[in-house]
């Protein structure tokens, strides 16, 4: 039969685990730089001239991000990986997945932080800018660190299971939607079948593949089912 690592209650839990990193990370650095936010914006905030690079440490935050993202990464993938060979009574070498996982951890980490920074200097350009500032991270610690650890356990967890049915053997994926709003580009995917080692129609290799980008991945929980046979 057909395997179906959807495994919604341990994907529950995989989110909790990522927001919780998530949100510690924004919390650092508001405790890093609020401080050293001045109460009111200045006029050279404005202007462009405010110095946010002096109070932000990019190299930092990315590094710092990009070993959670790995960590979180891994655990999720192998999990995934290991419940689609265990289906199967197959070995799986989660080794093969980690030259990926840890790409995709420095770009994640880039592209969340530098998220942050947009919107940190935009804060601090209002007129009471460390609470402006206060109120980028209290949202960052809520409902960002919520959507995006949604996104990344999409990613990690379909990639995870699809090496590990890639190294099976089996034959065919299917996508299968699991929310009951899901975007019109995934609900027309429901049920579509190709191939292990092809693309689906939208040219992505697996719900929550980076290719498809946030207009595809952002809040998506869609899922992979994987086929014995063509």
């Amino acid at each position: 039969g057909d395997i179906d690592p959807t495994l919604p209650e341990l994907r529950e839990r995989h989110e909790e685990k990522w927001a919780e990193a998530l949100a510690h990370h924004f919390r650092r650095q508001e405790r890093a730089i609020i401080s050293k936010v001045p109460e009111k914006g200045l006029k050279a905030v404005k202007q462009g001239g405010w110095p946010l690079d002096s109070l932000w440490d990019a190299t930092r935050w990315n590094r710092e991000l990009e070993q959670d993202i790995y960590r979180l990464n891994v655990a999720t993938a192998s999990v995934w990986g290991a419940y689609v060979a265990e289906q199967v009574k197959s070995e799986f070498d989660a080794s093969a997945m980690m030259e990926w996982l840890l790409e995709n951890a420095r770009i994640s980490a880039e592209e969340i932080n530098s998220t942050t920074y947009d919107l940190v200097a935009a804060a601090m350009a209002e007129e009471f800018a460390r609470d402006a500032v206060r109120r980028v991270f209290d949202h960052a610690a809520r409902v960002r660190a919520a959507e995006i650890a949604a996104w990344k356990v999409t990613t990690a967890s379909n990639f995870g299971a699809q090496e590990a049915a890639r190294q099976a053997g089996l034959r065919t994926k299917t996508w299968k939607v699991n929310s009951r709003n899901p975007r019109d580009a995934h609900a027309a995917l429901d049920g579509v079948t190709v191939p292990i080692g092809e693309d689906f129609p939208n040219g992505m290799r697996w719900p929550g593949d980076p290719r498809g980008g946030a207009e595809n991945n952002a809040n998506c929980r869609c899922s992979v089912v994987f086929g014995r046979r063509r």
